[in-house]
């Protein structure tokens, strides 16, 4: 049975790297592969330039990112703006390996929460984007 899981997943996986920019959102707006979309009000995709040179990728969202629905906001979107060259004002944001908010499992342990088709939403984002540099930010940078 967890081989059929496995398989499942691995199919999934394997359609999201093959999806474009609508596909992709839409899969993502939608998905429910792990227990984070239970957490929050919204799903939080990327923002910014969707051929961007620079790539900002920060931890899963917070509260506040879930009821926005955007990355980086608050502190981290001022020091995304103010401490960056302005080579990178088109730069594209998003977060890390996860796109609902995981602040409804505060205190609890994430790792291996989050599926296979979740770690692909990142992974087409990086393929469609071709970003020159990935700058990784926050405590799981």
């Amino acid at each position: 049975m967890a081989s059929a899981k496995l398989d499942l997943a691995d199919d999934r996986a394997a359609r999201i790297l093959r999806m474009d920019w609508p596909e992709l959102k839409t899969a993502v707006a939608a998905c429910q592969a792990c227990g984070l979309r239970k957490t929050c009000t919204q799903t939080v995709f990327g923002v910014g330039d969707e051929q961007a040179d620079w790539l900002l990728v920060g931890e899963a969202p917070g509260a506040e990112e879930d009821a926005r629905g955007e990355t980086f906001v608050g502190r981290p979107a001022a020091c995304s703006t103010t401490c960056l060259p302005r080579s990178a004002s088109r730069a594209a944001r998003t977060s890390t390996s996860a796109t609902c908010s995981s602040a409804g499992l505060a205190g609890q342990p994430q790792s291996g929460a989050l599926s296979r088709p979740v770690h692909a939403h990142l992974l087409r984002q990086l393929e469609l984007i071709r970003p020159k540099l990935i700058l990784a930010m926050g405590r799981f940078a």
